[in-house]
């Protein structure tokens, strides 16, 4: 199974589960290594490395409009995004950092123009040489 930064997991073995405590919860990969992952568990970045053998992608159903992970899902394949980190803000807003290749302007405005109706702020930070980090901050709630 080819896993992708953004995919949501599900861990399959279940003495795995109870061990690193992530029964019945659904995870973001956030970053890629060969034979591990990289998964958030929570808003609060609660992030493991698991191995890709031990787990199974999850399809969420489709809804009318956008949900938590519809967002994340859609900027993180918007940027290509190589890895991704989600936080929630003490004003309890959510800050969404993905990091990636390159951005444009147009980009910029279209990752304004899908997270309208939430959105409250975006900074480009540089990741090393050539990698920039979007920073997304949206209301929660949403």
């Amino acid at each position: 199974m080819e896993l992708r930064i953004g995919d949501l997991v599900q861990c399959r073995d279940t003495h795995y589960n109870r061990g690193l405590g992530v029964v019945n919860k659904i995870g973001m990969v956030a970053q890629l290594r060969r034979k591990d992952v990289r998964v958030l568990f929570d808003a609060d970045n609660q992030a493991i490395w698991v191995s890709k053998m031990a787990l199974n992608r999850i399809t969420p159903l489709p809804t009318d409009s956008p949900t938590l992970l519809d967002r994340l899902t859609w900027l993180i394949r918007f940027v290509d995004a190589e890895e991704c980190e989600l936080d929630l803000e003490e004003s309890g807003n959510y800050q969404f950092t993905v990091v990636c290749g390159r951005l444009t302007l147009e980009m910029l405005l279209a990752v304004r123009e899908y997270f309208a109706p939430v959105f409250f702020g975006l900074r480009v930070l540089p990741r090393g040489l050539e990698r920039l980090a979007l920073e997304v901050v949206f209301k929660r709630g949403t």
